[in-house]
């Protein structure tokens, strides 16, 4: 018998042979999951871009939320596992069910909603948080920085192709600012330099007091002092409770804001910055009631019928009529075809984030716009608590929280998405067990 013959012989080479097919198998298995990996990463890139693009298809509906939709069975399993992820849906879901039957409800003294303008208001508010839940799902494959540049180039490239119909008289304000804001801060906090952070937000914020961007100046200033504030030395004391945190935003909120007013009305920020802020005072008596004339007529609205409008809803002759008659009361003249063709104009539109979610969906969109503040808020002074808040995250909070009372909700939904995504923070390790890690996650990211 030969040595090749021999038993033992014939047992070692199956042996090895077996081990070269284990082997095998593994590097295709390996090789299997890095590709589905990349090709995971490269579609949560391109439908960030996308949900920053705002394609439309019809109505409200664009290319972005279409994608995001279809995404639900991979992100509604991720989004639950943060904290408070199960309230942020189900408070939203409730919230829309309560607009859809003031829409019902609207038919006895208003026009009855067009198919249009349902689908409309619907995307809206359903494709924001289909975005949360985007953000949420890319935290756990995606770096901060691929994140913030994803959504902020396809802001940009939306705001180049498709401008405000005020961007020839700002293009920095209108067309340019927000986007590179979002892309700069992103890429700065993806390197998790707080000093870079603060130097980019003091320099965007010194081009936006000199190219007549005022909200943006003090929310940039704000976020540059936040930043800059988990720089101060560390001590042996124990780290500050987030809700002592909160307040600490607050007061800074009102402080940065008289220090805006009189450095505008001192015509530090040039002189026609100083000569409309005066006359702002001067007809309203302060600076946001004299910038946000739609506020007083807000008020006057919720005073008249507190249950909202409904989705799709337009308004009628005395909805309108009411309105006008609280901006009077602040010396602001409402005859001046802005009520009735912006405002009102086939739909409700308060140019407040806040106000519209209240026309929309009534009473419990006043308890939504409540639970965002809450949970921005939170999300931000914990990250700065810890000393691991990023610039990207804090400014966003700063701009929601302005956005909330003073800007629309049609031009702030990117933006609430992208920060109720950032905000939240992963829960407690046994909701977390299949969140890896591998993405951003604010608390070990500074």
């Amino acid at each position: 018998m030969s040595l090749l013959d021999h038993p033992r012989v014939h047992r070692l080479t199956g042996a090895v042979v077996a081990a070269s097919g284990d082997d095998q198998r593994s590097s295709v298995d390996v090789d299997a999951s890095s590709g589905w990996r990349t090709l995971e990463q490269l579609i949560c890139v391109i439908v960030l871009f996308l949900l920053g693009w705002r394609m439309m298809v019809k109505g409200g509906l664009t290319v972005g939320y279409i994608a995001a939709l279809l995404l639900c069975p991979i992100w509604i399993g991720v989004a639950r596992r943060y904290r408070h992820g199960t309230l942020l849906f189900v408070c939203a879901g409730l919230t829309y069910l309560s607009g859809m039957a003031l829409t019902a409800f609207a038919a006895q003294d208003h026009r009855h909603a067009a198919f249009h303008d349902i689908l409309h208001d619907s995307s809206l508010w359903i494709g924001t948080l289909a975005g949360v839940g985007v953000v949420l799902w890319a935290r756990t494959i995606l770096n901060l920085g691929w994140i913030g540049a994803s959504f902020g180039v396809g802001m940009l490239l939306r705001n180049i192709t498709h401008p405000d119909v005020l961007a020839p008289t700002n293009m920095w304000k209108f067309v340019y600012s927000l986007p590179l804001v979002v892309i700069a801060l992103a890429i700065v906090s993806g390197r998790r330099s707080k000093i870079g952070s603060v130097v980019v937000l003091l320099v965007l914020a010194g081009i936006s007091a000199a190219l007549d961007s005022r909200s943006l100046f003090g929310t940039l200033l704000l976020a540059a002092v936040l930043v800059g504030w988990q720089l101060r030395p560390r001590s042996g004391a124990k780290p500050i409770a987030w809700g002592w945190t909160a307040a600490l935003v607050g007061g800074l909120a009102a402080a940065i804001y008289n220090l805006a007013t009189a450095l505008m009305l001192d015509g530090a920020l040039g002189a026609e910055v100083q000569q409309r802020s005066e006359l702002q005072v001067e007809t309203a008596g302060s600076l946001i009631l004299g910038g946000r004339p739609e506020l007083a007529a807000t008020l006057a609205l919720i005073r008249h019928d507190p249950w909202g409008f409904g989705v799709g809803v337009a308004p009628n002759i005395f909805d309108v009529m009411t309105a006008k008659a609280g901006m009077i009361k602040i010396n602001y003249d409402p005859d001046n075809g802005y009520v009735e063709r912006f405002m009102f104009g086939g739909h409700v539109e308060l140019h407040s984030s806040a106000g519209d979610l209240w026309a929309l969906f009534g009473i419990p969109g006043l308890a939504m716009a409540v639970v965002i503040v809450l949970l921005a808020i939170r999300g931000a002074a914990q990250s700065i608590s810890a000393r691991e808040g990023n610039g990207l995250l804090i400014f966003l909070v700063c701009y929601t929280l302005w956005n909330l009372p003073f800007s629309p909700l049609y031009s702030s939904a990117p933006a609430l998405a992208l920060t109720l995504g950032l905000a939240l923070s992963i829960g407690p390790p046994r909701f977390s067990q299949d969140l890896p890690g591998r993405g951003f996650n604010w608390t070990n990211s500074s």
